[in-house]
């Protein structure tokens, strides 16, 4: 995610893709305020009419994780022929976030989706 310099201190972010109950997580990227994971992460769905829910979380070795924001991408509106597509995700914040944000925080990411017959 790109965060304000201004409102944030230097994150130790993390990424969590999920479909319903099913997620997968980006490794950590540490003190950061304009994160690069440069991941390939997959998940497998039949489904198109799911909503692929994408969380931004601040880890805490101390206290539990902290939920930054989040976009969604429905399943249906990204191209079906497997071809990989960027996207510039504005995240919603949580209400803490948006307390502290003097901008709004986004979230790049290359998604391709494959559908599963």
């Amino acid at each position: 995610p790109s965060l304000d310099s201004r409102t944030f201190s230097k994150l130790d972010a993390y990424v969590e893709f999920s479909f319903g109950d099913r997620r997968c997580r980006s490794k950590t990227c540490r003190k950061s305020l304009n994160p690069r994971w440069g991941e390939q992460l997959s998940m497998n769905t039949k489904r198109s009419d799911e909503t692929l829910v994408i969380k931004v979380f601040s880890a805490s070795s101390v206290f539990s994780d902290t939920e930054i924001g989040q976009a969604r991408v429905e399943l249906s509106e990204l191209p079906q022929d497997g071809e990989e597509m960027g996207y510039d995700l504005t995240l919603v914040l949580t209400k803490a976030a948006a307390a502290r944000a003097a901008a709004p925080a986004s979230v790049a990411v290359l998604l391709r989706y494959n559908v599963l017959t």
